[in-house]
């Protein structure tokens, strides 16, 4: 059975790739693409303060009264589709998303399809 390890090198393409499995809207994918980088920059293993303002910068909601009602509901969603977990008040990225994941592709082997068995025997 073939396998292939596909090296991805920026998160955003990453998490474009498996986009059919996080079902994330695109500016998700480009805000998370960019919690990936910036904490994998800053080597850190939690969402903290620091992460929380690069977001609110880079995606403008500090323009906003509220400005980071913004960033809790992007987290919200992101709690929702399971792409980040939190426990005992840490806030941490699933390992499938963790900065250094590897995407592995395997095909299957072609089975015959059931009817044909059956019109065989």
């Amino acid at each position: 059975m073939p396998t292939f390890n596909i090296t991805i090198q920026s998160p955003k393409a990453y998490l474009t790739a498996i986009s059919g499995i996080t079902r994330l809207t695109p500016r998700e994918t480009e805000l998370l693409g960019e919690i990936i980088e910036f904490m994998h920059v800053k080597r850190l293993t939690v969402l903290d303060d620091d992460v929380k303002n690069h977001i609110i910068k880079i995606a403008g909601f500090d323009s906003n009264k509220h400005k980071s009602q913004g960033y809790y509901n992007l987290v919200h969603s992101l709690k929702k589709k399971k792409i980040l977990k939190q426990s005992t008040n840490k806030l941490t990225l699933v390992p499938m998303i963790a900065p250094g994941a590897v995407l592995q592709i395997t095909f299957q082997e072609v089975t015959k399809p059931i009817l044909q068995e059956y019109t065989e025997a």
